[in-house]
């Protein structure tokens, strides 16, 4: 195996690129509109989630620099639900598990020194999951759901999820430093860092349109799918899916904005007006605003999936990098790297570095707290 060496005036332009299997995307956008896009889910029975961002310079919907502010919902009666977590922000959750059904309900949003509600809105009965399935084609897994919408029967639904998965980092360390004396030594005890959870929302509403089909219930319909080799499927995952109807012109806002994301905002895009929504500011009767908050009542149904479709890939080394002289590890070390593996060269046994993050799921984005549901698939 090789292992590179890099000299110390190019160390730190290496540690910004090198990686395991974590990519790092880069925010290149520019935008030069003020106009604030407000989006959003008033789910009863669920989470209700708002989110913020700027019309981009050429028509194209969603920016991705967004406003921080604050938001609630509030029913006709005057109760209102927000969000313990008082910091402002431009992915706000707020939780309507226990607003009740039958009510008109509405998001109030203040941001940029400005107020904007949304219309008043009834909240569209909920449909019912059947079942989630999984299955794989050999390269990715797919989630599958059966639902049932003959309470909602609008001939339109909108899925979201959350999902929490136990994976490992990368590698086990065989080696580790003393960062006083800089001085190797091999690992003699267990790794407690290797198995971790994480967590994931899904940011995109996944569609369906039923409204030509005979009936209500649509099985085996893919909500969200991933690789083979993802980390999901190290040992267990678990997602939860929410299905919620959806109006036709709830239906048909997010199918053109979620077309307009994919192809990307150009001189040929629809006409910002087309998107409209159904938001006001109230502070400001002249300031334009777009975006569309729905309401609906969400049904939710958890599943759990082992690791049966893990494809396991030979981990490349190469990211590796030697640190020979006496005083570079000092420097690889306040960039967050660690020694991974002791690596055979052909006159001579090496030391391999990495970044943190390939030896330690906490820095891989895990957290080692098991959620409460975890073992709920054993029951």
């Amino acid at each position: 195996m090789k292992v590179r060496k890099y000299l110390y005036s190019a160390v730190a332009v290496l540690l910004g690129v090198s990686s395991c299997i974590y990519p790092y995307d880069a925010d290149i956008s520019k935008e030069t509109d003020q106009t604030i896009v407000i989006e959003g889910e008033v789910l009863v029975g669920g989470t209700t989630t708002i989110r913020l961002s700027y019309l981009t310079e050429l028509g194209s919907l969603a920016s991705s620099r967004h406003p921080a502010g604050r938001a609630w919902v509030e029913d006709r009666d005057g109760n209102r639900f927000e969000s313990s977590n008082k910091s402002l922000s431009w992915n706000i959750s707020i939780p309507t598990e226990t607003a009740p059904s039958g009510k008109q309900y509405r998001a109030v949003i203040e941001v940029d020194g400005e107020t904007y509600v949304s219309e008043w809105l009834d909240a569209d009965p909920k449909p019912t999951i059947n079942g989630i399935h999984f299955g794989s084609d050999g390269v990715k897994v797919t989630v599958y759901v059966d639902v049932d919408a003959q309470a909602c029967r609008s001939g339109y639904m909108g899925f979201s999820f959350d999902e929490t998965w136990e994976f490992h980092a990368d590698f086990i360390p065989e080696v580790v430093v003393n960062p006083n004396s800089w001085q190797y030594s091999d690992l003699m005890s267990t790794w407690p860092f290797y198995w971790c959870y994480r967590s994931s929302v899904s940011q995109q509403m996944v569609l369906l349109d039923y409204s030509a089909l005979e009936g209500a219930q649509t099985k085996q319909y893919p909500v969200h799918s991933f690789l083979c080799i993802d980390s999901r499927n190290h040992l267990k995952y678990s997602i939860l899916v929410k299905a919620f109807a959806l109006s036709r012109d709830a239906y048909l806002y997010n199918k053109q904005t979620q077309d307009m994301s994919e192809i990307g905002g150009d001189l040929f895009s629809p006409e910002p007006g087309m998107l409209q929504g159904n938001l006001t500011c109230t502070s400001d009767d002249g300031r334009q605003v777009m975006g569309l908050i729905l309401a609906a009542e969400v049904a939710t149904k958890r599943a759990f999936l082992d690791n049966r479709y893990l494809r396991v890939t030979r981990q490349d080394d190469s990211f590796m990098v030697e640190v020979p002289e006496e005083k570079m590890p000092v420097y690889y070390y306040d960039m967050n790297y660690r020694p991974i593996k002791y690596v055979t060269m052909e006159d001579r046994q090496v030391v391999g570095w990495g970044p943190h993050r390939c030896i330690n799921c906490l820095e891989a984005g895990g957290t080692q707290e098991k959620p409460a549901f975890w073992d709920d698939d054993k029951q």
